[in-house]
């Protein structure tokens, strides 16, 4: 009984608020359609715990491109100065990029050069999640 009598009120209030202009349809029908989606949302990600956000996916993507990037210029440079082995410098690889300042992972991560013969690596990496989809590494390069 409780429950009808707030009901009541609520579409009361509603029909109100039309009636006195302070909303209008679009405004619940917006409402309806963000209720909707955030709802769907929640849904993937009790019902998935691979669910990873869209963003991190596509700052994943962006950062792997920048880790290949700077992974060839590295090779190229240490090629060019017949190193096999040590390390390469930033301002060697920035200068072969043409670029001055160096490349930002788009998720806040630091890059690191490391030795010649190992991946050019971001501080973000794996990051523990099950799905692979939001790694910042490169794999197979």
């Amino acid at each position: 009984m409780r429950l009808s009598a707030i009901a009541f009120i609520a579409i009361v209030v509603v029909g109100l608020l039309l009636l006195f202009g302070v909303i209008n349809t679009r405004d619940l029908s917006t409402a309806g359609r963000m209720a909707r989606a955030n709802a769907k949302a929640m849904e993937r990600q009790a019902l998935s715990p691979l669910y990873v956000p869209e963003k991190d996916i596509a700052n994943a993507k962006i950062c792997c491109q920048n880790l290949k990037l700077l992974e060839s210029a590295k090779r190229a440079v240490a090629e060019q100065a017949n190193r096999a082995s040590g390390t390469v410098s930033w301002s060697e690889v920035l200068r072969h990029m043409g670029l001055k300042q160096p490349l930002q992972c788009p998720a806040g991560g630091s890059y690191s050069l490391n030795q010649i013969g190992q991946a050019v690596t971001c501080s973000i990496q794996a990051n523990g999640t099950a799905s692979h989809a939001d790694d910042h590494n490169i794999r197979n390069f």
